[in-house]
């Protein structure tokens, strides 16, 4: 009689851990994200979040080094100067809204605020959706050089099943003034994409 009670009170323990691994690895795997763009993944920074994925055409670091004064249309031609990379949900069921930040991680900056005015960075974006059934986009054009620190540059949102896809531009714009003290100059960091704390 004792030996049934045992065996009862242990398989009722194990059914009832089970349950709980099934249900924590369901609730791990909505709150998954999926990074790809960088095969070593140490620049990529991206906190877990409800995205489907965030893809980096080729990474997520930026680095400018030995900066030198230039116009926008050479800026816009040139691999070094610019991010492209797609924030997206990729659940085809998907219907609510989620929020999420990007922004702009800078790790190292001899550039100064006698820069400001021609250091120039912009961020545009498109979305797979139009008109009512698209999300919020991020847009900013700044001058402004920014600090060694997380600088956020905005934020978006989701709607459903749609994606965003971004051009990041940065570059020091050519002046008809003096710019010696700029050119040679070393700017690095990275694109961060997290989800909005609201969503948290």
């Amino acid at each position: 009689m004792e030996n049934s009670k045992g065996q009862t009170i242990f398989l009722s323990v194990i059914g009832v851990a089970t349950l709980l691994v099934a249900i924590i690895g369901a609730t791990f795997a909505w709150f998954s994200v999926e990074v790809s763009g960088n095969e070593s993944a140490q620049s990529v920074y991206v906190e877990t979040m409800k995205l489907g994925s965030v893809t980096y055409t080729d990474s997520n670091a930026i680095s400018l080094t030995n900066v030198k004064p230039m116009k926008l249309a050479t800026a816009q031609n040139s691999a070094s100067n610019k991010k492209t990379f797609t924030v997206a949900q990729t659940d085809t069921t998907a219907t609510e809204t989620l929020s999420y930040v990007i922004s702009l991680d800078v790790t190292d900056n001899e550039l100064t605020t006698v820069d400001s005015g021609y250091f120039k960075h912009s961020l545009t974006g498109i979305s797979s959706k139009s008109g009512d059934d698209a999300g919020t986009l991020v847009s900013v054009a700044l001058s402004e050089v920014p600090g060694n620190a997380t600088n956020d540059l905005g934020t978006g949102t989701l709607k459903g099943y749609e994606s965003h896809t971004y051009t990041y531009l940065i570059f020091l714009e050519e002046a008809n003034d003096e710019q010696n003290e700029a050119q040679g100059a070393t700017f690095s960091g990275k694109i961060q994409v997290r989800l909005s704390q609201t969503e948290y």
